[in-house]
């Protein structure tokens, strides 16, 4: 899924996905630039991804927005 995001090369769209200390949480980060559409699922990849989440999460997964206040990238 990783490598068929990053070969789309979406301007605006940044994804990461982080594995928590406690190894079995994951934590799925999505930023879009504003004035962007998440071009994700237009991802087959990300799509099918999606599709097999019920089959191994434990809990439903949960979106909350966030705003950034601050942020640096070398």
């Amino acid at each position: 899924m990783f490598a068929a995001i990053e070969a789309a090369r979406s301007e605006g769209v940044r994804y990461a996905s982080y594995r928590l200390p406690d190894g079995v949480t994951y934590l799925a980060e999505l930023e879009i630039a504003d004035g962007i559409e998440n071009p994700l699922s237009e991802i087959q990849e990300f799509r099918e991804f999606q599709a097999g989440l019920k089959d191994w999460l434990a809990a439903p997964p949960s979106a909350e927005r966030f705003e950034v206040r601050g942020a640096y990238a070398a």
